[in-house]
């Protein structure tokens, strides 16, 4: 009995003490079950402790052991769905604990006459005198101070019982509603109410978790602090330079490619070129992405990746299809159609009038990791539809002569594979991206396989309709028009807190003091909160910490955030000034209508060939099997398989691999797949 209702004891053991010391011959088994309970808590507590190490923005440990966000985030979704079980359980066994007693005062109401008849819910809300006094002093807590309505046939209720079973139940359905929240169906259909349920429900269980168990704190922290070290100073920078320039980022163009299909006659692909800072452009590599935040449409940053421009290092671009409700109402943003009537507008015109102004867009970067195709000999790249995004800048540095400093040059082939049934993506992307490798590869005729040493094959396979009417893309060319917009907006500047930028490591010292005061400080405080542990029954002093820590880690983030701001004011904040902008390749005027199509994309002019070390095939009305694209991985020292796609596309070809495995021949795949 000592044991069970000692100061550090777990949750609602004190419920079942006294009921154990008058009932010798159950003390046995209530002792089991109040230990399983017990123990299956403590197992969620550590699950929970790891919970937000995968997902945290900027994690150097997840750039540490080379995660890519799929792997981080499959180790978020596994500690997240053991820790609600373990949860549940816990709260399961207790509740068998103190079961038999209610059903017993439910079928004999005669022991009951004390307090006026059984309740299930009599053990999960506390009387009007617990609430009426919970604030005032500890004495409330007392058994003195019960009131009427104690469910003990003995009448010695204490409040704080009945406070640990409702904190109890509530972070449990906080973590049901979480659970819910989180299947694919409602996580692909309904994005919006997932994450407003996250940003919800996840302190709502904190809170609870933290007053159901005075050490709950000890556990979660570490988490707590590195998510808070590495999410805080970027987040309040970010936040900062909004303000500073209200209008986000510079757009120079948007190109709406038309990609219908029988399900959404209207889809497109949003061609958004924003300019790239000097030190943005110097941090970029393939393989990174951004998070864009439109005010006008949603208050939640959605995650694209971003592409190099071939020949420009002043301006990169996201590519998004429009396929929920965020990227298909921006389309319709910079749909002329959808101007006001009342304004007179000429489409032939290549001068905007200010009606046509970009939605303001704010890009933070950069996140994630770069790809790591230099460590391998042989490189296959596996697309499918809008999955040759994360590829684009890949593609162009393997055929470039400009390889970055990292790259080892132990790379000799890089081969793509994309399969896709939009004619407009695959002539936007040739035009773009691989009629530039053709040029620059031609430039130097039978000396370009001496100059360019990686041999690049671009294998397209077009599943679309063998007649279509392929319409231009609408393109809003805010470079070249009269628009002004170099009031207000700014070239995109990466966060000064980003993981692994910067080789120079005076650069990353500022983010290195910071994360490491956040953590030392903050395990320090909480090294003093352990060594004077509150009483069991000290609720309110529970969150103090947790008070403590939030006020810690806002402190430290702001005086960081204020010391670049300070530095770099004159330097990172007006790189808008630093060159100036020059007009890139266009291909249409600005909003030129889509009005009239032309046949079938210009596959003549798109056939196959090869230049120097880079073979180019387009193929027609076939999807390559996995074997096929595969293939050249064999023989390889040290190959590799890069895929986005579909959940069918990544999993044949992952299945393709393992077979290939069990037969000796080793192979790295990185995946993505859409659906996530």
């Amino acid at each position: 009995q000592r044991h069970v209702s000692s100061s550090s004891a777990t949750p609602t053991e004190s419920l079942h003490a006294d009921d154990i010391a008058a009932s010798p011959n159950r003390q046995p088994r209530r002792l089991l079950l109040v230990h399983l309970a017990n123990d299956l808590g403590i197992l969620a507590l550590l699950s929970f402790s790891h919970l937000l190490l995968p997902v945290s923005p900027h994690s150097p440990l997840v750039r540490l052991l080379r995660w890519s966000p799929v792997e981080a985030a499959v180790l978020h979704k596994w500690a997240g769905r053991l820790a609600i079980a373990a949860t549940g359980g816990h709260g399961a066994l207790h509740l068998a604990g103190a079961w038999r007693r209610w059903i017993d005062r439910a079928w004999h109401p005669e022991k009951e006459r004390h307090v006026g008849g059984a309740s299930f819910w009599r053990g999960y809300l506390p009387p009007s005198s617990c609430w009426k006094h919970a604030a005032a002093d500890r004495a409330s807590l007392d058994p003195s101070r019960f009131g009427h309505g104690c469910p003990r046939e003995d009448g010695r209720c204490v409040c704080y019982d009945l406070f640990v079973n409702l904190t109890g139940l509530l972070g449990l359905l906080a973590l049901v509603v979480l659970l819910v929240s989180s299947v694919e169906y409602v996580r692909r259909r309904r994005y919006r109410f997932f994450y407003v349920m996250h940003i919800s429900m996840a302190p709502l269980f904190l809170l609870m978790a933290t007053l159901h168990y005075n050490r709950t704190i000890l556990y979660l922290s570490p988490s707590l602090l590195y998510y808070a070290a590495t999410a805080l100073p970027a987040r309040l920078q970010s936040r900062g330079r909004r303000r500073r320039r209200p209008r986000g980022a510079r757009i120079l163009s948007v190109a709406a490619i038309p990609c219908p299909t029988p399900r959404r006659p209207d889809g497109a692909v949003l061609d958004v070129v924003f300019a790239a800072s000097p030190r943005a452009a110097e941090e970029y590599r393939p393989g990174h992405h951004c998070t864009v935040r439109v005010p006008s449409l949603s208050l939640k940053s959605h995650p694209f990746t971003v592409a190099a421009v071939p020949g420009r290092d002043d301006r990169l671009r996201i590519l998004m299809k429009t396929a929920g409700p965020f990227t298909t109402e921006l389309a319709r943003r910079f749909d002329a159609a959808d101007v006001d009537d009342d304004v007179d507008v000429d489409v032939e015109s290549p001068v905007p009038p200010s009606a046509f102004s970009p939605p303001t867009m704010h890009i933070d970067g950069f996140r994630g990791l770069p790809h790591r195709w230099h460590r391998h000999d042989v490189v296959v790249l596996a697309a499918g539809g809008i999955g040759i995004t994360p590829f684009l800048s890949l593609l162009v540095d393997a055929a470039s002569d400009r390889r970055r400093a990292g790259s080892s040059g132990r790379t000799e082939a890089v081969e793509l594979h994309w399969t896709c049934r939009d004619a407009g993506l695959i002539r936007h992307v040739y035009e773009h991206y691989v009629s530039y490798i053709l040029r620059e590869h031609a430039g130097d005729g039978g000396g370009a396989k001496d100059e360019f040493p990686v041999r690049v094959t671009v294998t397209i396979h077009y599943t679309g309709p063998a007649h279509v009417v392929d319409p231009l893309p609408t393109v809003y060319d805010f470079e070249s028009s009269s628009f002004d917009i170099d009031d207000d907006t700014s070239p995109m500047m990466p966060s000064s807190f980003a993981v692994g930028a910067r080789t120079d490591v005076s650069r990353n010292i500022l983010h290195f003091v910071t994360y490491a005061s956040i953590f030392s400080l903050g395990l320090s405080s909480l090294w003093i909160f352990a060594a004077r542990m509150p009483s069991k029954d000290d609720m309110v002093g529970r969150i103090r910490p947790l008070i403590a820590l939030t006020f810690l880690s806002l402190g430290i983030s702001f005086l960081a955030v204020a010391r670049v701001a300070s530095v770099s004011r004159s330097d990172d904040e007006n790189d808008d000034d630093a060159r100036p902008l020059i007009s890139g390749d266009t291909y249409g005027s600005f909003a030129s209508p889509p009005t009239e199509g032309r046949p079938s994309p210009p596959f003549d002019a798109m056939a196959s060939r090869t230049v120097g070390n880079v073979t180019y095939r387009f193929r027609r009305g076939v999807r390559p099997h996995p074997r096929e694209v595969v293939s050249s991985l064999k023989g390889a020292r040290t190959p590799a398989l890069f895929v986005c796609g579909p959940k069918g596309l990544v999993t044949s070809l992952r299945e393709e691999v393992r077979g290939r495995e069990s037969e000796g021949d080793d192979c790295e795949i990185y995946e993505e797949v859409f659906e996530m």
